[in-house]
């Protein structure tokens, strides 16, 4: 399983929302790519995609979050995946 970095980890928990959707993350992440302007957010968010992809939806699940920072998360901004 790869191993993620604690802003790895946070990425995650951002586009990851409520439940722990494989699938739906990378989707999340890779349509926000086009609008994402930094850079550096740019490559970490196509890192963890790259790392996600090579995982298992069973291993995916088993991501432990408990080390990522703080988000404020809104129901409403994952409505479009569901």
């Amino acid at each position: 399983m790869p191993i993620f970095n604690i802003d790895e980890l946070t990425l995650i928990k951002m586009y990851t929302g409520f439940t722990m959707d494989r699938d739906k993350t990378i989707q999340a992440i890779e349509e926000s790519l086009p609008y994402t302007e930094d850079e550096e957010i740019k490559k970490r968010l196509q890192s963890v995609v790259r790392k996600v992809k090579a995982m298992t939806t069973e291993d995916f699940a088993k991501i432990d979050l408990s080390k990522a920072m703080e988000v404020p998360i809104y129901p409403d901004q994952f409505e479009q995946f569901e």
